[in-house]
């Protein structure tokens, strides 16, 4: 079972205390990776002109910024094929 992206956890950041602009940084952060069409480093120089303000959007852009041997997965629920 790879991983696969189907959305944001909307529940739980209402829960932790995540701010509606704290969530609204994080949906558009979200939209522009997984949503946009671009490839992962269009998406993040998209991202990097016009940099989160909270403290949450600023966490999630600089984890998706660093090295990785793994890196992140881009397949979306979008791209899954019904056998």
């Amino acid at each position: 079972n790879p991983a696969v992206i189907r959305g944001l956890n909307l529940v739980g950041l209402r829960r932790s205390g995540a701010s509606k602009e704290a969530i609204q940084e994080i949906k558009n952060i979200h939209k522009e990776i997984y949503r946009s069409g671009k490839n992962t480093s269009q998406a993040m120089e998209a991202i990097e002109q016009n940099p989160p303000k909270t403290e949450e959007g600023q966490h999630l852009l600089e984890f998706l910024k660093k090295d990785s041997v793994r890196g992140f997965t881009k397949k979306t629920t979008d791209e899954l094929v019904e056998v």
